[in-house]
């Protein structure tokens, strides 16, 4: 079960690094950068494709998924896309995608197949519908939470096919629909809708730090979505500038985050969400490190959904 877990772990972490690198603009003054770790190497088509039929094969009649999967996953999607269209070609009109999905299906929960073959935004898009459809399963929000303006706008254009009349279905009806309180169906739209707009992908304007600082809330009332000024910090500027905001908040409170006077005063949807954005925005390695323990330790998280 280790192995297997460990496969799967692989995988899905170095299928999202070889994707597009990340919205996280390498302009960000946090450290340390995140991006893609695996960038587009050449390859040869016709040997990645002979590996991959030796691997489907495998021996005895069981597939080596873990070769499978080390060879798709240190491919870009876009890399992945020509041996999808190889495979066909060489295998008289096979399909690539069904041949990886019977190979890998047993390693563990999930379909292996779909994260290698699927954008991250897509990935994303679906996770936000599933998750909205699950009690007690943060991935909507985590997602929402930690994107900026490129990939906010790449999943405010998905269109939801499983609902009626779906060209008009936005992610916002979409979070209308899945969220029960009023307070975070509030706070998410606000942070999608691209008007002022959209959360910036870097920058940091230090004059505005220190009066910033200022609206952290001290009580329940100023957590709440009417607090204006709050929202726009939290869902409006960029992660680095929270990330500054942070630094003076610890150092006019003797080290107290900004994260423990939300856990301390904010309740519901609204701490959730500033909580995640704050934390993102200080630490976002850390972050996610949290996220995927949870996610392993709770089922509620879906942790391959976290990944």
């Amino acid at each position: 079960m280790r192995m297997l877990l460990g496969i799967v772990c692989y995988s899905i972490a170095t299928v999202f690094y070889t994707h597009a690198a990340t919205n996280d603009s390498s302009k960000s003054s946090r450290s340390p950068k995140l991006g893609g770790t695996i960038v587009e190497r050449k390859m040869n088509v016709d040997d990645d494709i002979a590996t991959l039929q030796q691997a489907i094969v495998g021996t005895g009649n069981v597939p080596n998924s873990r070769l499978i999967i080390e060879l798709m996953a240190n491919r870009t999607y876009s890399q992945r896309m020509k041996l999808v269209d190889a495979y066909k070609t060489k295998t008289n009109g096979k399909s690539l995608d069904y041949d990886l999905y019977i190979a890998t299906k047993h390693t563990a929960r999930g379909d292996i197949r779909y994260y290698l073959l699927t954008t991250t935004d897509e990935i994303l898009h679906g996770k936000i519908e599933e998750s909205l459809d699950k009690s007690k399963d943060w991935a909507y929000m985590s997602i929402l939470c930690t994107s900026a303006e490129t990939r906010l706008k790449a999943l405010n254009g998905f269109q939801y096919k499983k609902y009626e009349n779906s060209k008009s279905y936005s992610l916002g009806k979409r979070i209308d629909k899945g969220l029960r309180q009023e307070e975070g169906r509030t706070l998410l739209n606000f942070l999608i809708n691209p008007q002022p707009r959209l959360r910036p992908e870097s920058g940091l304007d230090q004059s505005k730090v220190k009066d910033q600082a200022k609206l952290i809330p001290q009580d329940g009332n100023a957590c709440k979505t009417s607090n204006n000024d709050l929202m726009m910090l939290m869902t409006k500027e960029s992660f680095d500038q929270i990330k500054a905001v942070d630094e003076e908040y610890r150092r006019q409170n003797n080290n107290f985050s900004i994260v423990q006077q939300i856990d301390k005063v904010c309740t519901g949807d609204v701490r959730e969400a500033y909580r995640r954005i704050v934390s993102y925005a200080v630490d976002p390695f850390g972050y996610f490190a949290d996220e995927f323990y949870l996610g392993l330790t709770d089922r509620n998280h879906g942790w391959i959904r976290m990944l």
